[in-house]
């Protein structure tokens, strides 16, 4: 047995430690707030700049939709079952004219037209979701989120992909070039390739360079059961993937200065997306911002002039050091700028102040299950927070003398996940890597800014693509 293989078994009889929270970022403590008048003065210093740096657009995409499908899955089982159809399976059905791949299933079903003439009936809904789902049909319950048909583009089903396209046009180009990259599972690469070809052709006058990467499988952790025992496959370690505190692994081997990461789900229909992406340079403009200083800070240190870094490092990270080289590394470091939205109870990480074992308090985006919620004083915290993270970052990726960091060493390993899964039917658990924008950011100087609810719209079941901003 490998040493790596012996700590992860040792780690699920020991676990994670909680975090400490210190108090939740809130605005004007944690989380910044701009004018309409500062934001356009940001959005303006980054379109003025964006041309000397390398700028990427990073999409996590190798998610499966099968989340996204989940009621409709059970909906075949429980018709087949001759149970009744659960609630969101039913609107479905009600809806279908409503969904942009609408036209595609009449196609399908051109030679049973009265499938869809009588959604109502038992036989024929069961007809309707298994041509959705399964690959005879649409294979949407197979396909990756990225290659599902999210909206309506002049008069075409169009996946998110081409909505990533569109953005990166939008805030992430630069003298007619755009480069995004893609996570992706190994067996979709095809399919990525032939939507983004034929998306392509719609700019011919840019230049595009899109490029995808899959998980690492060194990256793969081994499951076990709810005893901690490892799975065995035919005399073989049950590995899987770790989660996409992973794609830290694929964002180190990326050559670029500036980085925008967003989910591959959230998106809106190309009429909105104007206004929606004039946040992501708001958040470059920050970051950008931040930089300058940063470095004309780095370089008066590398000249013995410390009294200016001092001063910002006690302003900006509440840090009182008056060794240069200390100062340095306080310093020299990745940075993130992220987008926070106002807390509507949507799942996922949030802002807090967290305190390391040194005693400072650092921001941090936290899951829920990163917090000792038998504490009372821990719970007070979680539940007086304001706002959540939508999975909006821009990040700068190369120190001041233009050299890329190493960004594993500034993961904190100790803020990994114990996920409960399963396996043929069984329980099992799983062990997954600080999270990219979590734990894998740790030690990166962070800066949160609050952003509009609007630029938040993530597709996680398929009844979200019936709200405004995706519909028509």
């Amino acid at each position: 047995m490998n040493s790596n293989i012996e700590s992860q078994l040792e780690r699920f009889k020991s676990g994670f430690p909680f975090i400490n929270l210190d108090r939740s970022a809130v605005l004007e403590d944690g989380i910044l707030s701009f004018s309409e008048s500062e934001t356009e003065s940001l959005i303006t210093s980054y379109d003025k700049e964006k041309k000397d740096f390398r700028i990427l657009k990073f999409v996590p995409a190798s998610g499966a939709a099968t989340r996204m499908f989940k009621e409709l899955f059970a909906g075949v089982v429980e018709l087949e079952n001759e149970k009744s159809l659960n609630a969101a399976a039913t609107i479905f059905i009600n809806n279908l004219p409503n969904f942009v791949f609408y036209r595609a299933l009449k196609e399908l079903l051109s030679s049973s037209s009265e499938v869809l003439e009588n959604p109502t009936e038992v036989a024929n809904q069961l007809i309707i979701l298994k041509t959705i789902l399964y690959d005879n049909g649409l294979g949407f319950g197979s396909k990756p989120k990225g290659a599902i048909p999210f909206h309506e583009v002049n008069g075409n089903a169009e996946t998110p992909v081409f909505n990533h396209i569109l953005e990166g046009l939008s805030y992430a180009g630069s003298e007619n070039k755009v480069q995004i990259h893609f996570t992706i599972s190994n067996e979709h690469e095809k399919l990525f390739n032939d939507l983004v070809d034929r998306y392509l052709k719609e700019f011919p006058t840019v230049d595009f360079n899109i490029h995808f990467s899959n998980q690492l499988q060194e990256t793969n952790t081994v499951a076990v059961n709810l005893d901690n025992q490892p799975i065995l496959i035919e005399g073989e370690f049950l590995m899987r993937p770790s989660g996409h505190g992973a794609l830290l692994e694929n964002l180190n081997t990326l050559h670029a200065d500036l980085v925008f990461i967003k989910n591959i789900d959230n998106v809106v229909k190309p009429e909105l997306e104007p206004e929606s992406s004039k946040y992501k340079k708001l958040l470059a403009g920050l970051l950008l911002e931040k930089k300058k200083t940063i470095f004309q800070l780095l370089n008066e240190l590398d000249k013995g002039e410390i009294i200016a870094a001092m001063a910002f490092v006690k302003k900006e990270f509440g840090l009182n050091i008056t060794d240069i080289e200390t100062l340095k590394l306080a310093l020299n470091r990745p940075i993130r700028v992220c987008g926070m939205v106002k807390n509507t109870g949507e799942p996922g990480g949030g802002p807090f102040w967290v305190k390391d074992m040194e005693g400072n308090s650092t921001l941090q985006i936290v899951e829920k299950s990163q917090i000792d919620i038998s504490d009372k004083k821990q719970l007070e915290i979680l539940q007086n927070s304001t706002h959540f993270n939508p999975v909006d970052l821009v990040c700068w990726l190369t120190d001041f003398k233009g050299n890329a960091f190493e960004l594993l060493k500034y993961r904190d390993d100790e803020t990994g996940f114990i996920t409960e899964k399963s396996f043929q039917g069984a329980p099992i658990k799983a062990l997954e890597l600080p999270g990219l924008w979590n734990g894998a950011m740790a030690d990166w100087i962070t800066y949160f800014i609050e952003v509009p609810l609007h630029t938040f719209n993530p597709v996680k079941t398929v009844l979200d693509l019936l709200k405004p901003n995706h519909s028509a």
